[in-house]
């Protein structure tokens, strides 16, 4: 297999099309990036992709689902970091530090002979 691989015989990948073919011989220059800069500026309001014929409209529906995809879930995380222990297993150990300092203090064993087999 010789030759340019992009002429002839099948599509380099399964989508072909402008993927066949490349694009150009290198990177565009500082020159063609400032005309499309300048053109993309000039051209005014380009859609989000909520609505392509209404400005405000677009805007609107962009906020509504930035403010639900980013704030309600930094919201419910907030939220649930600071729910109380419900395992009540920090109690727990807590707890039972405190007995066995309160047996230790009173001379008592630490855990009763006729609890454990």
């Amino acid at each position: 297999m010789s030759g340019v691989p992009h002429e002839g015989g099948p599509p380099t990948t399964t989508l072909g099309g402008p993927f066949k073919v490349p694009v150009g011989t290198g990177h565009a220059t500082q020159e063609e990036i400032s005309n499309w800069v300048k053109k993309e500026l000039e051209s005014g309001w380009q859609s989000k992709g909520y609505d392509y014929n209404d400005e405000k409209l677009d805007n609107e529906w962009h906020r509504l689902w930035m403010f639900c995809l980013v704030s309600i879930p930094v919201i419910f995380v907030t939220f649930y970091c600071y729910l109380p222990n419900r395992t009540m297993r920090d109690w727990a150990i807590r707890e039972a530090y405190l007995v066995l300092a309160e047996r230790e203090a009173a001379g008592v064993e630490p855990i009763s002979r006729d609890l454990v087999d």
